[in-house]
């Protein structure tokens, strides 16, 4: 007898779960992401700046990366138009540094979309 009032009490609440996660994904169906990767390879840093959807979305994207060191201080910045494919993700900026142990770096990424605005960063170790 105990485990049925069990299982009634636990298949309603994962339903309702179910149904609650359900619910918020068909509300924002054209949700993106943004999401910078880093790689490295003795002194040189690798940051690819990515955005992933649904196929098809499109929007604007401003990638700024900043390093700081003993040896000065440097910026970039990149920006445009992207479109994720049909992989559902898109890379919209690649950059390599070389860094020094000395040095520091923080790369943001804020990407704009119908949905709304979205942002990302990375921060070395």
């Amino acid at each position: 007898m105990k485990k049925f009032w069990v299982w009634i009490g636990i298949v309603p609440l994962a339903f309702g779960v179910l149904a609650t996660t359900g619910a918020f994904a068909m509300r924002n169906p054209l949700s993106q992401r943004c999401e910078i990767r880093v790689s490295r390879s003795g002194s040189i840093v690798r940051m690819d700046g990515v955005v992933s959807g649904p196929a098809g979305s499109k929007g604007q994207y401003r990638f700024i990366l900043a390093k700081s060191g003993p040896n000065g201080d440097s910026q970039i910045g990149q920006g445009g138009e992207y479109a994720i494919g049909r992989s559902g993700a898109a890379v919209v900026s690649s950059n390599e540094l070389n860094i020094d142990s000395r040095d520091r770096y923080r790369a943001m990424m804020l990407i704009s979309h119908e949905t709304g605005d979205t942002n990302c960063s990375q921060t070395s170790p």
